[in-house]
């Protein structure tokens, strides 16, 4: 039972983590661009999927675990 918990959690930390991942990636790239538009991308993009992930990631810890 336990088990089966902890599988849930780490999906979830495993989800929260590739989004907060995927938001640094895009922000990382747009810091080479050197046109206005990339901070819009740095912005809307990336801080939007970090933003995501971090509070996913928050939920995720004081979020109930199910009931068997």
């Amino acid at each position: 039972m336990v088990e089966g918990q902890s599988t849930n959690m780490e999906l979830r930390l495993r989800i929260a983590g590739a989004l907060i991942f995927a938001g640094l990636l895009i922000e990382g790239f747009t810091l080479t661009w050197n046109n206005p538009i990339a901070f819009l991308v740095f912005l809307g993009a990336g801080g939007v999927l970090m933003l995501i992930g971090i509070v996913f990631y928050l939920i995720s810890l004081v979020s109930p675990s199910p009931s068997p």
